[in-house]
């Protein structure tokens, strides 16, 4: 055995040198200058740029399940890709898909941390998600007519149709009813989290028919036209019994009715009563009403209660 003479050790730091982007299977794999240490990965170091002298977006969490070596793959997690779709400036083509790491991002065998790339690195390719959307639950507030939807990604808020929502007493469907239109809350946002407005006519008619009376009576199902992703792939459509979705939170309607206008036929002895809201016809009670000469009940103001009429 001959002893060493000398010894110097590794100080060079590892670098990038080519990655790909695969947005369908949420990954990015990276090829290194040199080997690397897996478990030394830092997540959270690991920035995308839309350019090469854009600004870093980290990702929050991730992780590989590489053993060391020249290659690691880096899982994005849920919320990092779905931030990454709301942007439609960065890693959809290769023009704008940028990585780099940190200092300390990541250690080669040696210990030596890798620096931060100026510029960052250009990907080599991306291969764009191919999945339609899917919804996946809505919430349902009787009070403000909001409805908020959930999806498995990012979808354009611009794109979002509620005329392709079906609201039904059952998931089989036995008393429906299609929304005429609504208003987008967030037709400037692009998210997993859409919301919308019913608009009154709908919401007259919903509470008309008994759906929505509860949570019990609370279903939806869509078309494909309601909404589509950052790819334009529109969502997978629930028209079936089976693929209907109750509301997952369900707020009671706590908003009194009030009684908007009134007109009167003394020909035909006829008043008829308009409400803020669709009202149950049976609840009516004439000899609660009171018809008077003038707004404000004073001197020379007459007043007249009804007595038995019918409804």
């Amino acid at each position: 055995v001959i002893p060493c003479q000398a010894y110097v050790p590794d100080t060079i730091a590892p670098a990038i040198e080519s990655f790909l982007f695969s947005q369908q299977q949420s990954l990015i794999t990276v090829q290194f200058s040199k080997v690397v240490n897996a478990t030394s990965l830092v997540p959270t170091l690991v920035l995308t740029y839309g350019s090469a002298n854009g600004s870093a977006i980290a990702l929050t969490g991730g992780f590989t399940n590489n053993s060391n070596g020249l290659v690691i793959t880096i899982h994005i997690n849920h919320n990092d890709m779905n931030t990454l779709k709301a942007l439609p400036a960065i890693y959809t083509v290769v023009a704008n898909t940028y990585l780099a790491f940190a200092a300390g991002g990541i250690l080669d065998m040696a210990g030596n941390a890798i620096a931060l790339a100026i510029p960052p690195v250009q990907a080599a390719a991306v291969t764009l998600s191919t999945v339609h959307p899917i919804l996946t639950a809505y919430t349902l507030d009787m009070s403000t007519g909001i409805v908020s939807l959930s999806f498995s990604e990012t979808v354009k808020g611009v794109t979002l149709d509620p005329s392709a929502i079906v609201f039904q007493s059952s998931p089989l469907g036995n008393i429906t009813y299609h929304l005429t239109g609504g208003y987008n809350l967030t037709a400037a946002t692009n998210g997993p989290v859409l919301s919308l407005t019913l608009l009154d006519a709908d919401l007259d008619e919903m509470k008309r028919l008994g759906i929505a009376d509860d949570v019990t009576t609370a279903w939806l199902t869509c078309t494909a036209a309601l909404v589509a992703d950052m790819n334009n792939l529109t969502v997978v459509p629930r028209s079936s019994a089976l693929e209907a979705l109750q509301a997952m939170s369900y707020t009671h309607d706590a908003v009194r009715p009030t009684l908007s206008g009134f007109a009167i036929d003394m020909s035909t002895a006829i008043l008829s009563l308009t409400f803020s809201e669709t009202i149950r016809a049976a609840s009516l009670a004439p000899a609660q009403l009171q018809l008077q000469s003038a707004v404000a009940i004073g001197s020379g103001v007459q007043s007249f209660s009804l007595a038995t009429s019918i409804v």
